[in-house]
């Protein structure tokens, strides 16, 4: 069975900026890229969700209309 502790990234305990938002992504990308032929095929799907995790809160947060906060 596998072991899962809480993810930093998708917890929502922390607030972060857009583009630190956009380089976590791009990070994780990039090494899913260079290593997805020796990950196991689980990890590489929890790092995609990750990475869609963080495109939809930044796409949610763009939808806000500042005139109505």
């Amino acid at each position: 069975m596998t072991d899962f502790i809480t993810c930093p990234f998708c917890s929502g305990h922390e607030a972060v900026t857009q583009e630190a938002a956009h380089i976590i992504k791009e990070a994780i990308a990039l090494h899913l890229h260079r290593w997805r032929a020796t990950l196991p095929n689980h990890v590489v799907c929890e790092m995609e969700n990750i990475c869609n995790v963080i495109l939809n809160t930044a796409e949610r947060e763009q939808e806000i209309d500042p005139l109505l906060e």
